[in-house]
């Protein structure tokens, strides 16, 4: 064993969003190793939907919480990319382009048989399938610019970026450690947030189709006191909003099930998760609007002491592949 091994199996697990820093550091990618777990609740228009609108004030507030999370100078960093800022796509290219040659082809692509709407992608993906003519992929396209500021942020830090992840990917696989998961062809994934809903589409725990719903997060909604974000308007509001999400979730499972699946295959599943206020008021909602469907919610988390809405941090400290 090398001296080094050690502090590779350590996972220190931080998720940025518009309206929240998370943290999540563990011995080991497993929920009993967790030594310590935070969270800073950032003003409005810090990060605004996705972006780093004020880069060192976004550094002053890790600084400031560096020593209590236990993120030593050349720790070994995991991040999830902010979900506004990812596109999925599938894509095909020729079965003669070596697997070497992938990254580089999506590069000729774009902007031809590739139509992307910005023009600075940062590409990962999987292969789904190959034949003769052709290899199909699942791509994650990313902004170069949005993704190379958060790598930088954390090399400024002191620390070493060695994987980055969807929240979606992350809660599932909490889903699935937490043995909440059996069957499943296909499901939807709903998340939550405060500053946003994801909904994704997974086959198998592979994102196939996403979107992305912003929510308005601004002081007339919400209010931040003792590091702890308040929700100021009341019940029938918060319920307006959900029934709101809901309908397009509706949409969206409509359009897949019918246009993509061509009706072959039905969505029996949704996997709720995330960090709005009265999380079991949605889950109660969920299930009441989509009747036909068994609804699992992180609700049902029992192997873990931290906090529920922690549930993407979590699912980034357990992902196992990291450089």
């Amino acid at each position: 064993m090398g001296i080094f091994s050690g502090r590779k199996q350590q996972r220190h697990a931080l998720v940025f969003k518009d309206h929240v820093i998370r943290y999540v550091g563990s011995k080991r990618a497993d929920l009993k190793t967790i030594q310590t777990f935070g969270e800073v609740y950032l003003p409005p228009g810090l990060i605004h939907r996705g972006k780093m609108v004020d880069k060192e004030g976004v550094k002053r507030i890790l600084e400031s919480q560096q020593g209590e999370w236990e993120c030593k100078k050349n720790s070994l960093v995991q991040l999830c990319v902010p979900d506004s800022q990812i596109l999925i796509r599938r894509h095909e290219v020729a079965a003669t382009v070596p697997d070497e040659e992938i990254k580089g082809q999506l590069y000729i692509d774009a902007g031809d048989t590739l139509v992307l709407p910005f023009e600075d992608p940062l590409f990962d993906y999987q292969k789904l399938s190959e034949n003769d003519e052709t290899k199909e992929l699942l791509l994650y396209v990313s902004k170069e610019k949005v993704m190379n500021e958060y790598v930088q942020l954390i090399e400024q830090m002191g620390w070493q970026p060695n994987a980055a992840d969807l929240t979606t990917a992350c809660s599932y696989r909490l889903f699935t450690e937490q043995g909440l998961l059996n069957d499943h062809p296909v499901t939807i994934s709903v998340q939550f947030d405060v500053s946003l809903v994801n909904i994704t589409i997974l086959a198998s725990g592979k994102p196939l189709f996403s979107r992305t719903w912003p929510l308005s997060y601004d002081e007339e909604r919400w209010e931040i006191r003792n590091n702890e974000l308040r929700w100021m308007l009341d019940a029938d509001a918060l319920k307006a909003e959900i029934q709101t999400v809901l309908i397009e979730v509706e949409k969206v499972i409509s359009f897949y099930q019918y246009s993509v699946l061509k009706g072959e295959i039905t969505i029996e599943k949704m996997l709720v998760s995330g960090d709005m206020v009265a999380m079991n008021v949605i889950v109660e909602e969920c299930a009441l609007f989509f009747q036909s469907m068994k609804v699992i919610s992180q609700l049902e988390f029992t192997d873990t002491y931290v906090p529920a809405r922690y549930y993407d941090a979590l699912g980034l400290m357990l992902r196992k592949e990291v450089r």
